[in-house]
């Protein structure tokens, strides 16, 4: 009717993880935890027999396909101190979708309950990423002791 126009902006804050500067794939940001709900990671991954093990990292560094299209998934295995594997499971979760804005981040969890007659020493636990996109797999080493 008054044959008008009007314009403004509106500022907004936009919060949320930074992914970190991967140029390759990579598992980054790892925290082992005593509960689920943590919000800070242990200072010294430490264990009584019988715990359960919290570890949260994100994958990053993977390759989009068309469509923004992801496929990671990773796996676990944990060593004792001899070496000698006790835990092994080669994908403990898969991320495979598309959308129209690129995912940068795939967070990824384990949990890992430690037998009470779990003997004392330090412990290696592996994560292997694999971007089937990409054709990258990576592993990270970690460590956590049994007291």
């Amino acid at each position: 009717v008054a044959k008008a126009d009007a314009a403004t902006e509106l500022p907004f804050l936009v919060d949320g993880p930074t992914p970190p500067p991967a140029k390759e794939l990579g598992v980054f940001e790892v925290g082992f935890f005593r509960e689920e709900s943590d919000n800070r990671p242990l200072t010294v991954a430490a264990y009584q027999p019988g715990d359960p093990i919290f570890i949260r990292f994100v994958i990053a560094g993977y390759k989009l396909g068309p469509d923004n299209r992801l496929d990671v998934d990773y796996g676990v295995s944990v060593q004792d101190p001899d070496g000698k594997v006790i835990v092994e499971q080669k994908i403990a979760a898969k991320d495979t979708y598309s959308s129209i804005y690129p995912c940068r981040i795939v967070p990824g969890t384990l949990i890992l309950t430690l037998s009470k007659s779990m003997p004392k020493g330090i412990y290696r636990v592996i994560v292997t990423a694999r971007d089937h996109v990409g054709k990258q797999t990576v592993e990270r080493p970690l460590e956590f002791s049994v007291e």
